[in-house]
């Protein structure tokens, strides 16, 4: 079964950012994302999406 969703941490390291950029940017809403309890996952379609395109889409996630 593939995994579908993946930990901030892992996000973080796939867009080559850090933790706290990935943080601000799901509740700037710009990151979907899910929790649970004190866990927060993001789906990994849109991680998929932002690195097929890594100039554009990465500048413009990180620089909003």
């Amino acid at each position: 079964m593939k995994k579908q969703m993946c930990s901030v941490k892992e996000a973080a390291i796939a867009l080559d950012v850090c933790e706290a950029t990935i943080r601000r940017r799901i509740n700037d809403g710009k990151i979907p994302s899910k929790r649970y309890g004190r866990t927060i996952k993001i789906p990994l379609s849109f991680i998929e999406s932002e690195v097929k395109n890594p100039i554009s889409n990465v500048q413009r996630f990180i620089f909003g």
